[in-house]
């Protein structure tokens, strides 16, 4: 539904022109209520706005997925049926690259190769908040974990994950208790 409507606002809405004068020449697959529905949509400030922020994101978006309309939960799926549990760096190159990687890809997979390559013979990359992926896409700040479909979220997958504020708040904490434990230690000791 969402392709149609964009393949025909691509086709038969011209911001250009009125309102009134789009209106009276509705595509043949569209009543004239609906028509109307969609113009007035398309003419809202707020959209506009969306859609300018949206054509601007796609344009700063490098990395293309190749696996077509195939899920990432069908992917893990198929991956998984081979034998093992695939790790996000697995993920990655099965839905970001097609046989060779390029571009953006190749560099993103050649950073993971490295970090992969740094883990010693008894280490595997588990996934994990703080796996190969995590270190080169960064974390995921909103709660949804990537190269796992919809709806997984990460507190389902290695429980709470604690926010930056609360790592910072426990750090100063700790570094408090320590200045205190070090201050008891100096006062034993003399």
């Amino acid at each position: 539904m969402k392709i149609w409507r964009a393949r025909i606002k691509e086709v038969y809405f011209d911001p250009s022109l009125s309102m009134e004068v789009q209106l009276y020449s509705p595509p043949e697959e569209l009543t004239k209520r609906y028509w109307r529905r969609l113009l007035e949509y398309w003419s809202r400030e707020r959209v506009k706005a969306m859609t300018d922020k949206n054509k601007a994101n796609r344009v700063n978006n490098k990395l293309t997925q190749v696996t077509g309309k195939k899920s990432f939960a069908r992917i893990r799926e198929e991956l998984t049926s081979l034998g093992k549990e695939p790790t996000r760096v697995d993920m990655f190159k099965k839905c970001f690259t097609s046989g060779s990687a390029d571009g953006e890809a190749a560099i993103v997979l050649k950073q993971m190769k490295e970090l992969t390559d740094k883990l010693v013979d008894s280490e595997t990359d588990t996934p994990g908040p703080d796996d190969v992926f995590s270190q080169v896409k960064g974390h995921n700040n909103s709660g949804s974990t990537q190269m796992y479909g919809l709806g997984v979220r990460t507190k389902d997958l290695w429980g709470v994950v604690p926010s930056r504020s609360t790592v910072r708040k426990e750090n100063a904490q700790l570094k408090s208790d320590k200045v205190e434990l070090e201050n008891e230690n100096s006062r034993l000791k003399a």
